[in-house]
């Protein structure tokens, strides 16, 4: 015999019906109730907030998933975009930069539309259970752990859901992968960022230090709680995108360099041209932002003027820094061959300068933090603390953190080696797993018909056609240039350097 109690969500046509089989629920159920309010974001209101605690803390708005964005976008790359610039050419340079763009643009639109798949698809699952109705209120739910801040659906997750176990542990290996790269070069450019203002200790010590502030990140819950540290963080690359131009307009700009073409050779050309390339990766990232809003179907759009903001910053500083310093831009601030300089080496000291420096190794730190986030969720989940209270998840987070700091420690050369992972897994989280899963999802018109998004020309006769066919073409350019090109180039550069190469290096490519 089973019985069943009702209460409500709300009132009226704000009722939220929770459907509860008491003999068996799924794990996704269990672990947090996610997406309660059955695809109705806007059914479920929130109790009243501490004033202070909203404005700093607590964010699941529409601005802050745009400061999370912009801020996880653009970081120390930007110290780096001139040298692109300089061995691919000023208009190769802004060519790829824009189709780079777009296309990340266009792929995050196909994540968004397959986190909204896997909603419908487990909000169908409970409408189709047949034991009971079990009706609740608002405070019952964040008392007994069903509330929409408990779980954090994840980029591997979704592709494992939709697609299975193995397109789902490839994603999730790839994005290991890449935020654990990401993370490591945080703390190695912090390092080398704080030499150039203070050569007083070495970077093997500064590494130490500032990952040892990065790591204190761990105790950042979500991205929901990233307010404050993501304007911070964007206040810093703003500041610095823009004192590049001030100083490149001081110094003045050459004419002719638009239609000059790059003359370092393809291996360069390849190297330039993959440096844009990850500029707009951290998809793995990005899929938990959007989880963290309540209203996700908006993130599209979010991402794309997050986008728009970074064109602002990075295309004029790294374009009038080019056209100032032709010369100097080819060669400092090459990320890919990890070279000693960058932009910083190219400008006169002053205090403007140090307050640069300083913002970006801020940024740096809370980039760290951004990056490292996703693995610690994962992290959570495979010993089982995902769902404990704050005192028992959030210090289990620490071995993963102090894992990246070893990591940074030991490879000091990590700027060639992540080049090399960059060139794979940037291009398969950002690019071809997104497309490729898109198409496995949609391959029938069935489910092409019951797409919560579709494109906007599915009306037209090919519609469908002509998207799948683009999603294959992406594929099968980035498999070849980001990847093969890519990977190609990145290897040659890490033999190149090789010689160069000791474990726990007190201070690799310091000037002597």
């Amino acid at each position: 015999m089973q019985s069943s109690s009702q209460s409500f969500v709300g009132s009226g046509s704000n009722s939220t019906t929770v459907r509860s089989d008491t003999r068996a629920t799924p794990s996704f159920v269990k672990a947090g109730a996610r997406h309660l309010e059955l695809y109705a974001d806007e059914a479920v209101e929130e109790p009243k907030k501490n004033i202070l605690r909203s404005i700093f803390w607590e964010g699941d708005t529409q601005g802050d998933a745009f400061l999370t964005a912009a801020a996880a976008q653009v970081g120390q790359v930007i110290l780096t975009l001139p040298n692109a610039f300089a061995i691919t050419g000023m208009a190769s340079g802004v060519f790829f930069q824009l189709i780079f763009a777009t296309l990340a643009l266009w792929t995050l639109f196909l994540l968004a539309t397959l986190y909204q798949e896997l909603k419908k698809r487990k909000a169908a699952w409970r409408r189709d259970l047949h034991h009971g109705i079990v009706m609740v209120t608002l405070d019952e739910l964040h008392m007994s752990g069903w509330t929409d801040k408990v779980y954090c659906v994840q980029y591997h997750e979704v592709v494992f859901e939709l697609c299975g176990p193995w397109l789902g542990s490839a994603s999730w290996l790839v994005n290991v992968l890449a935020l654990v790269g990401l993370a490591v070069a945080q703390v190695i450019a912090c390092a080398n960022n704080m030499y150039r203002l203070s050569s007083f200790r070495n970077k093997r010590d500064y590494a130490l230090l500032f990952g040892s502030v990065g790591l204190t990140t761990s105790f950042i819950p979500s991205f929901r709680n990233m307010r404050i540290f993501s304007f911070i963080a964007i206040l810093g690359t703003t500041f610095t995108a823009w004192y590049m131009v001030s100083q490149a307009s001081a110094q003045g700009l050459q004419e002719g360099l638009w239609g000059q073409a790059p003359t370092q050779g393809l291996q360069a050309f390849v190297e330039g041209s993959t440096n844009l390339l990850f500029v707009y990766g951290g998809h793995a990232m990005l899929m938990e932002v959007m989880d963290s809003m309540y209203q996700p179907r908006n993130f599209p759009l979010v991402f794309t003027a997050s986008y728009l903001y970074v064109f602002t910053l990075t295309l004029p500083s790294a374009a009038t820094m080019f056209a100032a310093f032709p010369v100097l831009s080819a060669q400092h601030g090459n990320i890919v061959c990890c070279s000693a300089g960058n932009v910083y080496d190219m400008l006169p000291d002053s205090p403007v300068r140090s307050v640069s420096i300083v913002l970006m190794i801020i940024h740096q730190c809370i980039a760290f933090g951004m990056f490292v986030m996703p693995v610690h969720h994962m992290w959570e989940k495979l010993i089982r603390t995902h769902d404990k209270p704050y005192w028992i998840r959030l210090p289990s987070r620490l071995p993963v953190g102090i894992l990246v700091i070893l990591i940074s420690l030991a490879f000091p050369f990590f700027g060639v080696i992540n080049s090399f992972l960059g060139a794979g897994t940037t291009t398969l989280e950002t690019y071809i797993i997104p497309a490729l899963a898109y198409n496995w999802v949609y391959r029938r018109a069935s489910a092409q018909i019951a797409c919560p998004a579709p494109p906007p020309w599915h009306r037209w006769r090919y519609g469908w056609d002509l998207t799948l066919w683009f999603n294959y073409a992406i594929i099968i350019c980035t498999l070849i240039f980001g990847m093969g090109f890519g990977m190609w180039a990145s290897f040659k550069t890490l033999m190149a350097n090789v010689g160069k190469f000791g474990l726990f290096a007190a201070c690799y490519n310091c000037s002597s």
